[in-house]
């Protein structure tokens, strides 16, 4: 999962705009968001 390789002091709002831009063509897509999202809720996912 790439989505998982993230930029130094990049926001979760950052990291869903470049899974966006990214990852459009995936479809494990939905997963990555999921993760971005749990992360926010403090949840490892």
């Amino acid at each position: 999962m790439a989505a998982q390789v993230g930029v130094a002091n990049e926001t979760s709002s950052d990291r869903l705009d470049r899974i966006t831009r990214q990852c459009s063509h995936c479809p494990r897509r939905t997963e990555c968001v999921l993760a971005v999202r749990f992360e926010d809720d403090g949840i490892r996912a």
